[in-house]
Formats: structure tokens, sequence, C-alpha cells
């Protein structure tokens, strides 16, 4: 996959690309960055998308996300409220992190097992979250 966009934030803290594109390989990691020409030179057979007014940003990290907590809205019955809903729960909040451009969280007090379970299972393949560390039970 080839993303053109009218600015590329590289991340280095200051080289930002204008129109320039990123190639993403099967993988989802940015392999090379370039003109939109340069990489389809590279790679013929890739779908070119463009963003022409859009800037690029490397994934946002969030350090301080509680993924599952009791608190969530809307409020399930207490009849399911349980381990299976908090999983649930949790994978919910994993997988809507993408949407505000984060792509790695380090997790703060979810119940115990929870968030090691759920990254075991994106691991394996079940579904897609983050990159995720946990950092175990709160100080309060």
């Amino acid at each position: 996959m080839i993303i053109a966009a009218k600015k590329i934030v590289t991340g280095d803290g200051s080289t930002v690309l204008e129109n320039s594109a990123i190639y993403v390989n099967k993988n989802g990691e940015i392999e090379k960055i370039g003109t939109v020409f340069e990489l389809k030179e590279l790679y013929s057979d890739e779908e070119v998308t463009e963003y022409p007014e859009s800037t690029l940003l490397p994934g946002l990290i969030d350090l301080h996300a509680h993924l599952g907590h009791w608190g969530c809205s809307p409020k399930p019955a207490a009849s399911v409220m349980n381990d299976y809903m908090m999983a649930y729960i949790t994978q919910k909040h994993a997988q809507e992190a993408f949407t505000r451009g984060v792509t790695t969280i380090r997790e703060v007090c979810s119940p115990e097992g929870v968030c090691q379970t759920m990254k075991a299972a994106s691991e394996m393949g079940f579904f897609k979250i983050p990159r995720m560390e946990y950092c175990g039970s709160g100080l309060c």
C-alpha cells in the first residue's frame, strides 16, 4: 500500500516531508518513504491512496490508559457484569485507541490478568489491538 500526503512527520523531532508518500508492507510496517513517483516505480502493483490536504504522523503512545474498568458507559446490567464482560469492555477500549491515532498503550490498573490475556489473544491472531505494555496495580 502506498499512502501519499501533503506532509509527513517522520518522528525524528525535526523532519517534515512535503508532498511525499510512504510504502506500507504486508506486515503493516512503513518500509520506504519517497515521492509517489519513486514508490510507484518500486512497487508498481501497489494501489496509491492520496490525502492531498493531510499530514501523516507516527503512531501516538498513550502512557496512561485504563482499558478495563467497571465504570464504563453504558453500564451493563449486574447480571452480566462479570470477568467475560470485562474482557469485552477492555478489548473495545483497546481497539478504539486506533481511531485516535494511538498505536502503543501503557495500560494502568485494569483488573489482574485481563490485559495480559487480551494481549496474548491478539498475538495469537484473534483480533488486532495496539501494542500494549501492562504496568500492574495502581498505588492508591
